[in-house]
This record gives C-alpha cells, structure tokens and sequence, in this order.
C-alpha cells in the first residue's frame, strides 16, 4: 500500500510520473513502469487511484504516438524504444493502441530487441494485426544465441543497455514473456526459462 501511494504521489499535472518529487516534468520510460506497477496492483487487489490511473494512460498514449517531450532542458523526440514500452504499458493495462502499434512497426528497424518484444506484446493483447506479430517474434528469434542448456537474446547496440537501464537478461525475459502471451508452446519456451 505504501509504494502504491510512493508512486502516485509522483504523478505530475500532464498525468505522467517524475522519478523525484522535485522532477518538474514526466519521465515517459518512468511513466512506463509506473503505469505497469500501478495496474499491476489493481489487478491483484490494491486500491489504485483509478482517474489517476486513466489520467496516465493518457499521457503514455501520447508517448506512444511520439508526441510528448522528454523531460530535459532541450526538447526532443521521443525515442522508438520508449514508444514501444508506452504502448507495451498500456496493453498490459486494458488500454491497448493498435494503431498507434502499427504505425511503429513500421520502424522497427529502429527499436533494440526489448522494443521489438513489447512492441510484439502489445500488438498481440490488443488484438493487432497477426501478421505484424508474427515478423516481429521471427525477428527477434532470428538472432537469438542458442545452446544445448538455453536460448537468450544479446541486443546488438550496447548505447540501447545503458540509455534505457537494460540489460541482456531483462530483454530475454521481456521476449519470453511475449513468446508466452503470443505462443505459449513454442519450443523456445523453456530454453529460454531455463537460460533464465
């Protein structure tokens, strides 16, 4: 109940999170997370503030459409990773954009491995286009490094890792969570559970 009430206490006037509550202006990657624990927490029982909730699924709808700022003394675009996490948060929520999904898979070649999955994710718990799905999880597997005891996923630009707290392990875990919501009994499964 505390963090529920940490983490809406950062919520700020456009409907988005700070990481402080000195932060002036929303983090779209922190307004992401925030937006995944908070449903998360009212989907297993937590009271949520509910308009509060609604008020930053909003926000990240104009994240996913590339159209909020960043929070930082220049303003520019929002990057494709950040995109797809927004929409990727907004799935997860019962608030799924897939038109907003379809016009970014039409950059997918701009989005790290992560991006990819979300992306993949989100399209598929909002009933998007299949086809799309299915050329992003091939994508990604495509290049995924596999051995006798596992499968994981290496993203292939190491400025993706730091700029968005990333790591190998979370993009494998990011993609076995979308190869389970989208075919639960692909081979990779459990290769990719156990490497976990």
């Amino acid at each position: 109940k505390r963090t529920v009430k940490a983490i809406e206490a950062l919520q700020r006037f456009d409907g988005g999170y700070g990481y402080w509550r000195s932060d002036s202006c929303s983090s779209p990657h922190g307004s992401a997370y925030a937006v995944l624990a908070l449903g998360r927490a009212a989907e297993v029982g937590y009271r949520v503030d509910a308009d509060g909730l609604k008020r930053a699924q909003r926000y990240l709808g104009t994240v996913a459409d590339g159209q909020a700022g960043t929070c930082s003394m220049w303003w520019r675009e929002i990057d494709p990773g950040t995109r797809a996490f927004a929409l990727y948060a907004l799935a997860r929520t019962g608030a799924p954009r897939t038109s907003s999904a379809g016009a970014l898979y039409a950059k997918r070649a701009d989005l790290p491995f992560w991006g990819k999955a979300m992306l993949a994710d989100a399209l598929a718990l909002g009933k998007g286009d299949g086809a799309q799905v299915k050329q992003l999880t091939s994508e990604l597997f495509d290049r995924a490094k596999e051995t006798a005891a596992g499968l994981h996923l290496e993203e292939l630009n190491a400025v993706t890792l730091q700029s968005d707290w990333s790591t190998d392990v979370r993009t494998t875990a990011i993609a076995l969570q979308t190869l389970v919501d989208v075919t639960p009994d692909h081979p990779y499964v459990g290769k990719m559970a156990r490497y976990l």
